[in-house]
């Protein structure tokens, strides 16, 4: 009985989980460079019932989460849209001195323009600068768009799928991702837009196999209640 409880208590957490990935999933679909993010499960550990063959699960725990790194679909857009050709990222720095993570990667492809002492500097969404090869802001010159994008770097990693997300389309190494190296296989394609790869036909499935399983394991909870109940009433 006590098996019973702790599996459907585990299942139930791991199914809010999923749930949550994947309402997240759905409502990034028209989010440009938005890559899907999955879900990993884990068996907890198994006991063996005394004297027998048997064995019996504990439930199961969230293992991960990782990211599907697969190209999404373009879209053509103005002179300051971009979209990467491949599996790289560009670095950006954030505009306020001393905040935290000052040096962040991204993929979005919507760039701008921001003036500073008569300069212009292209920055990416939210206002981060982009860098170039030796870190430094990149300078539009006389309005020049095309060559600004040409100083753009971008950067590989080892598993881009572990890297750590920061919100906004902004990412940052862990130790699974390894460091950034300069990607020299990805290129930047001015006037484009990468989408989501979020496939929202599948993510929807997902959604419903995930709140079937959640209530499955909510009425397994209900019932081992009740038949606890009845015990205690006959003990009683």
């Amino acid at each position: 009985m006590i098996n019973g409880f702790y599996a459907a208590k585990s299942g139930l957490r791991s199914f809010q989980f999923s749930l949550d990935v994947t309402a997240n999933n759905i409502a990034n679909v028209d989010t440009e460079g938005y890559q899907t993010r999955t879900t990993n499960f884990a068996d907890l550990i198994y006991t063996a019932t005394q004297g027998t063959d048997v064995t019996a699960g504990n439930g199961s725990r969230v293992l991960s989460t990782s990211r599907v790194v697969e190209q999404g679909a373009f879209q053509e857009k103005g002179e300051l849209s971009a979209l990467i050709l491949g599996e790289g990222y560009y670095a950006v720095m954030n505009p306020l001195e001393g905040a935290e993570q000052n040096v962040s990667y991204m993929r979005a492809g919507s760039f701008s323009l921001a003036e500073e002492n008569g300069a212009m500097y292209l920055t990416a969404p939210g206002g981060f600068y982009v860098l170039d090869q030796g870190g430094q802001r990149i300078e539009v010159a006389n309005g020049d768009v095309a060559a600004a994008f040409g100083q753009v770097q971008l950067y590989a990693f080892q598993n881009p799928g572990a890297l750590t997300a920061l919100g906004g389309g902004r990412f940052v190494p862990s130790e699974a991702s390894g460091e950034p190296a300069e990607d020299e296989n990805s290129t930047l394609q001015q006037g484009m837009l990468e989408r989501s790869n979020v496939d929202l036909a599948g993510e929807v499935s997902r959604m419903m196999l995930a709140q079937r399983g959640f209530q499955a394991n909510a009425r397994m909870l209900q019932t081992i209640d009740e038949i606890e109940q009845t015990a205690n009433t006959l003990r009683g």
